[in-house]
């Protein structure tokens, strides 16, 4: 509904780029990195989009950096209207308690309610703590370019801490298909639109039942002891025709 009035058009960027991989953890002596793991939440959010019908997807290329990215969203629509930009992030906190999916705003009521909207539905999706809508000012930077200098609509979600243990197995384990079910979801209310049956495992056509064959009667087997008095009756017999 808060974008009914707004083109369909979608510009998803995966936060950092090979030059600025953002925050690197370490999980049973394996390493991640933010910029690897939104690339996955991308990815599946490709393979999810064309269920989105009469929306036209973009996706910024993986090598910009977040200056070349913002000049790409405003080359698809220079209007607030024009469509709606999603940059994908996972966060990090010096304190490893600290948990959850947030999405950032910048300074008007549209934005906000925006932020809302996203955060719950990746957070849902994940069933992660929903942290909610921030204020891009308390972010460490002070302001987000990609919700300030882009043209259209914008947010910032940051699908979950990299740096809280629970968060990142929720990630590692099917989360990023997920989180991209939550951000798809999120465009579905944001734009009012039935959201489509992501996980519908096709019906596998029941096998035709056959008749069951006629069991084939199996021949009589006389004993063998009866079998050999048989064959002496046989034989008295034929010595008394021959008399």
């Amino acid at each position: 509904m808060i974008l009914s009035k707004t083109n369909k058009t979608i510009i998803i960027n995966a936060g950092h780029y090979d030059l600025d991989p953002g925050k690197v953890v370490k999980s049973n002596n394996i390493s991640f990195s933010e910029e690897k793991e939104v690339l996955k939440i991308r990815d599946f959010i490709k393979e999810l989009a064309p269920k989105m019908k009469d929306f036209t997807f973009h996706f910024v290329p993986d090598n910009l950096s977040l200056t070349k990215s913002i000049q790409f969203a405003n080359k698809i629509t220079s209007k607030i209207d024009g469509g709606f930009a999603i940059d994908i992030h996972l966060n990090a906190n010096n304190r490893s308690t600290v948990q959850g999916t947030e999405a950032y705003y910048g300074t008007s009521d549209t934005s906000k309610k925006i932020a809302t909207v996203m955060s719950r539905n990746v957070a849902s999706a994940l069933k992660l703590k929903n942290r909610g809508c921030k204020p891009d000012t308390e972010t460490f930077v002070g302001s987000l370019g990609w919700i300030r200098q882009t043209k259209m609509w914008a947010s910032l979600v940051e699908v979950c801490f990299m740096t809280n243990a629970f968060d990142l197995e929720v990630l590692l384990n099917n989360g990023h298909r997920k989180a991209a079910i939550g951000i798809l979801n999120g465009i579905c209310e944001l734009y009012n639109v039935s959201v489509p049956e992501w996980d519908k495992v096709p019906e596998v056509p029941k096998p035709t039942p056959q008749p069951e064959p006629k069991p084939t009667p199996e021949p009589l087997r006389v004993p063998q002891q009866e079998s050999t008095w048989l064959s002496i009756i046989s034989i008295i017999k034929n010595i008394f025709k021959k008399k």
